[in-house]
């Protein structure tokens, strides 16, 4: 198909997203605020929260995730943002490891 359409495909390692969000392992909240992790930021919301979130991402459900994630306080903002793009590349593994090292 890439002869065809004479375009070449660059191909991220497996992981790859996830472990550059894992190692950053910072989200800046603000400046006058301490920078948080994503799991750091997660752990912060309730617990059924948390729960009806992990269970979306198995189930792969990025709608559910969204609702979800309007339902954030401004003050996590930062890590709305995270979890948003985790659905746009599809990376619902992750959301699943950090849900399940807080539940």
């Amino acid at each position: 198909m890439a002869h065809h359409l004479g375009v070449k495909y660059t191909y991220a390692e497996a992981g790859e997203a996830a472990s550059s969000l894992i190692n950053r392992g910072a989200v800046g909240l603000s400046a006058d605020r301490p920078r948080l992790t994503l799991a750091q930021g997660l752990a912060q919301m309730p617990q059924p929260w948390i729960c009806r979130l992990h269970r979306a991402a198995e189930q792969i459900e990025a709608e559910q995730i969204r609702a979800l994630i309007q339902q954030m306080p401004r003050q996590q903002s930062a890590i709305a943002a995270e979890l948003s793009t985790l659905i746009e590349n599809f990376d619902f593994d992750t959301i699943i490891e950090l849900t399940e090292k807080i539940l």
